[in-house]
């Protein structure tokens, strides 16, 4: 019509009726577009009622009302506002549908109640759809709040304030009741389960009884509404949790008060965990069941013998002897009565520990004299073997000296003879029929003895003439206290008494002149009141050289691996546990606490070194008098110039005495290593197998997960060990080669291979080809076995890897299963797993992603303020593994990259001290069956700390490469027919194709 209009003769234009229709058209062009949005279902009363409003004009909204009553509104003068309260209606709309949804969705979130294990009460669990549904929720109301519909709208606002409200109080409920489950379920066992702690806290068990009750009639009517809203907005339940909360918070207040007057009682409960102390204060009236406990109090004590009652022949509570960890054990001088408080009988322990030790001592120095040294070595326990050993050498060389100013020239050559002597007496035993312990204690006596021969031919050469020569004062010279009778070490001036902790039958470190230099500079920053600060690359045995220098002046030494999860509340506590037990504490890459705690640190330790020299036996730290013991000493370790790594404060540094520990004699310790596992030519096979360690590191690739240092060379030499016992047939040299072939070729890639076996061959001339790989003839029938059940092929590079992998395992407990993704590596131990299941040897395995959680998840972390321990991935898993006996193999694997940050926290773990040391001063040691696999591509971020901590089997890409995958998948394949096929195609076309690509 409005194109007729228009085409209509321009003389109309002038008429009046022409100009009134035109105005009527444009009103109907323009309201008609405003009639098909006011169709708009959004639209409610509220928003027709705005539209009489606005149009100035009344009208009745029922079936009667049509387009008509519509248009006579006038609508085209109102464009703006109609246009806006559309919009209105709109907005509204999908708010009223925001709103719809939260209401449906929480309409059907239940709470889900579960009854407790050996209980009838229920426990509470928060399905993660609730937590996500809240988290959500939430963000959108408070989205929604801010709209400027919901703010002009009262009905809106009230309706967003009320959800919003109702939200809270369920994310405000559920926090809180969250947190009274947790609290009530670990203080239950404790308050209920534990006679003693009632005894001891009467007030609090009365309180906990009140909360008990309260909470179990919670626990029971809760489950009657399990809507989460209406749950969780029930009256006076908010309250009632609250005030539960304040009651079990107080009661975990005065446990910790109580747990820390028992660690004054006994200060070594400062390195044992709080769970585990609890589990020790409950149960400390039966003392078979704190057994297992006793390896975290004391540096080797594992388990104690008791005296059988005369009549049941039940075990008594008085104890009467001691075993290490090797299995060593030492008979008490007297009987250790094992009752009353725990804090008290496990000090009688600790006496009675010290009065064995210094008891056998004294039985052992006067038949020394009396009786073969050959035989005198098996009657007595190896610390103390090692010690009278020690004191008489000592003496001889002492009385040498005097026989030298009166005339004799001969005298120290006589004593080299005599230490010569011993060492072939010494090797011949080593090479015999020996049980693993006495083996072990020979072992060590041997690098003793090796080190006391180098002592004397040295002060041959440089031709001292008396005792008082700095060649031989700089010595650990034993000798008996004249006024003491008992043990003292002296080293230049530092006089130091030994301590008497019993150690065990757990080796000892070759002694080179870097270990004489290092234990020069520590005992004299003992004497002068200062700590030790040993610092130089990975692999140069700083750690290692601090434990050794504890162990032969008879301390305990701690060692804690540090990491920036460590605050100075966790460090004030170990001070105080070292400054009462007057152990030592060696910090291990100290350099990696935070610089604001380390500044904190300074003034902590210094408050120890300060009453040291005031010779205090009591003195004030962080406001609570302690005692303390005269040879508590600390020390710190650390690499400089690795990533995450923090510059010490000055004021730390003036407490510590430095040592630079350089690249040790790598010749010397082969050479004393191979004498002590029985080798008669240790000189010349030594060289040899240093200079292919040189010209490894020289000649091949500088693949990042090469390591040729220390570590490497003293498992080479324990396996050249293992294996001369096991094939005594061969000679010497081909011992070693075997060793040196067989255990460095799964680590090599397939460039560097053929380079090495070159090497080997100039080393070993013609010796190659005559000493084949040593196999377990029916393992290795296992592993095919096992390969076939799970659906791989049984090639022989694979089942070479997999044999590979369970000989490193033997001798290394942290393996790095290295190569490219899609190499074979996860087929590799899942086979061996299998395999050794399969033989009886049953195995299991935990697998962590340590990049999928932060590291607070991974290792644990203390609460910064209620200090209350939340446990991580890893030392959960490793507290299980640890506590069990029945598994052969247990395996963590850490399935995910390398990064300094995580893995670093694992040093002690990886190293000798096979310990994992948390945040919570919790130390959880690594067992015998315990393995740490890990599966990893590269190692492209690992500092050399982490790479020499391992051993390395590296798979290539062509090792296993792709023919077994196309084989499993054909024998897979249902339609039978088409194997030979696939077969011939894949073989015909896949390895040029790869050619091309790779070109």
């Amino acid at each position: 019509m409005a194109k007729d209009v228009k085409t209509l003769n321009k003389a109309v234009r002038n008429y009046e009726v022409y100009r009134l229709l035109e105005e009527s058209l444009k009103a109907m062009l323009t309201s008609l577009p405003l009639v098909q949005d006011l169709h708009h279902p959004a639209m409610r009363d509220r928003h027709w009622k705005m539209l009489m409003q606005t149009t100035g004009k009344q009208f009745t909204m029922d079936e009667k009302f049509c387009l008509g009553d519509l248009l006579a509104l006038e609508l085209h003068n109102y464009v703006d506002a109609c246009s806006e309260i559309v919009d209105r209606a709109q907005k509204e709309l999908n708010i009223e549908k925001q709103i719809k949804k939260i209401e449906d969705t929480w309409a059907v979130l239940s709470l889900v109640f579960t009854p407790l294990a050996d209980s009838d009460i229920m426990q509470l669990q928060i399905e993660d759809a609730i937590t996500e549904a809240l988290e959500n929720d939430n963000l959108q109301l408070q989205n929604m709040s801010g709209q400027k519909y919901v703010q002009l709208n009262p009905m809106f606002q009230d309706a967003v304030a009320n959800w919003q409200k109702k939200l809270g109080m369920v994310d405000s409920v559920l926090s809180t009741w969250n947190d009274v489950q947790k609290k009530w379920q670990a203080l239950e066992s404790i308050f209920v389960g534990s006679a003693d702690i009632r005894v001891q806290l009467p007030d609090d068990s009365k309180r906990f009884d009140v909360i008990n009750a309260d909470y179990q009639d919670l626990m029971r009517t809760a489950a009657d509404v399990t809507n989460v809203v209406e749950a969780c907005n029930t009256e006076g339940r908010q309250e009632r949790l609250e005030n539960m909360l304040t009651q079990l918070e107080l009661c975990e207040k005065a446990l910790q008060d109580y747990l820390e007057t028992k660690r004054i009682a006994f200060p070594r409960f400062y390195f044992v965990a709080p769970a585990d102390l609890l589990d020790i204060l409950s149960k400390g009236s039966n003392p078979q069941l704190i057994l297992r406990h006793l390896s975290k109090c004391f540096d080797n004590v594992h388990n104690l013998s008791f005296k059988p009652h005369e009549i049941t022949g039940e075990p008594t509570k008085a104890a009467i002897g001691m075993h290490s960890g090797e299995g060593e054990y030492v008979e008490f001088a007297s009987d250790c009565a094992c009752e009353g408080p725990v804090e008290n009988w496990l000090q009688n322990v600790v006496d009675s520990m010290k009065a064995a030790i210094q008891a056998e001592f004294k039985r052992a120095v006067p038949m020394y004299d009396e009786m073969p040294r050959t035989s005198w070595i098996f009657k007595y326990s190896a610390q103390n073997t090692i010690v009278v050993s020690r004191t008489f050498f000592t003496q001889e060389v002492n009385e040498a000296f005097d026989e030298l100013e009166e005339g004799n020239e001969d005298a120290l050559k006589t004593e080299y003879e005599r230490q010569v002597n011993q060492l072939a007496g010494l090797i011949e035993l080593i090479n015999g029929e020996l049980t693993k312990l006495d083996r072990k204690k020979l072992i060590t006596l041997c690098t003793v003895d090796v080190h006391a021969r180098d002592v004397v031919q040295r002060l041959i050469d440089e031709r001292v003439e008396n005792a008082s020569c700095f060649q031989w004062q700089s010595q650990m010279r034993y000798i008996i206290n004249e006024k003491t009778k008992l043990s003292q070490v002296n080293v230049s001036d530092a006089e130091i008494a030994y301590n008497y902790e019993y150690i065990g039958n757990c080796g000892c470190l070759c002694i080179t002149p870097l270990t004489d230099r290092c234990y020069i500079t520590l005992t004299q920053a003992q004497r002068l009141v200062l700590g030790g600060a040993p610092a130089g690359p990975a692999g140069t045995g700083k750690t290692e050289t601090v434990k050794d220098l504890a162990r032969n002046v008879g301390v305990q030494c701690y060692v804690f691996n540090c990491s920036d999860q460590m605050d100075y509340k966790a460090m004030g506590q170990i001070y105080k546990g070292l400054a009462q037990t007057g152990a030592w504490g060696c910090f291990d890459e100290f350099n990696r606490i935070p610089v604001a705690v380390l500044s904190v640190c300074s003034t902590q330790y210094k408050t120890v070194l300060d009453a040291l020299r005031g010779r205090k036996e009591r003195f004030m730290f962080e406001d609570v008098e302690i005692s303390l013991k005269p040879s508590v000493m600390a020390f710190i370790t650390m690499n400089p110039g690795y990533p995450g790594r923090a510059e010490l404060p000055e004021s730390l540094k003036a407490l510590f005495r430095p040592v630079s520990m350089v690249v040790p004699d790598l010749g010397l310790i082969c050479e004393i290593m191979l004498m002590a596992e029985g080798f008669q030519l240790s000189k010349i096979l030594s060289r040899k197998f240093v200079i292919l360690y040189k010209l490894c590191e020289d000649l091949l690739s500088k693949s990042k997960h090469y390591d040729w240092k220390l570590r490497a060379i003293k498992t080479t030499l324990y396996v050249a060990g293992g294996m001369k016992r096991a094939a005594p047939e061969l000679t010497e040299d081909k011992v070693l080669l075997r060793a040196l072939r067989d255990f460095n070729l799964g680590k090599l890639t397939s460039d560097d291979t053929s380079i090495f076996l070159g090497l080997l061959n100039d080393l070993f001339p013609k010796t190659l080809e005559l000493v084949p790989r040593a196999v377990e003839k029916d393992f290795e029938a296992k592993v095919k076995e096992a390969a076939t059940e799970l659906g791989y092929q049984s090639d022989e590079t694979f089942c070479l890897k997999i044999s590979q992998l369970r000989e490193l395992f033997v001798v290394r407990w942290s393996v790095f299963l290295l190569g490219p993704s899609g190499c074979g590596k996860t087929a590799i131990w899942r086979t061996l797993m299998k395999a050794q299941n399969n033989a009886g040897e049953k195995t299991v395995y935990k697998p962590i992603n340590p990049k999928a959680v932060t590291r607070n998840e991974l290792y644990g972390f203390l609460h910064p303020t209620t200090r209350e321990w939340k446990e991580g991935l890893v030392s959960v898993t490793f507290r299980d593994m640890a506590n069990n006996s029945t598994n052969k193999h247990q395996w963590i694997v850490l399935d995910g990259d390398i990064d300094a940050e995580w893995i670093e926290s694992m040093n002690t773990v990886m190293d000798d001290n096979k310990m994992l040391t948390l945040a919570s001063n919790e130390r959880i040691p690594l067992t015998p069956s315990m393995r740490l696999l890990l599966e990893i591509n590269h190692m492209n971020h690992c500092s050399p700390a982490t790479v020499s901590r391992g051993g390395v089997i590296f798979v290539n890409a062509v090792d296993v490469g792709w023919k077994p995958v196309v084989d499993s998948w054909i024998e897979k394949l249902e339609a039978a027919e088409y194997r030979p096929l696939l077969t011939t195609l894949f073989s015909r076309y896949v390895d040029p194709c790869l050619e091309h690509c790779r070109r």
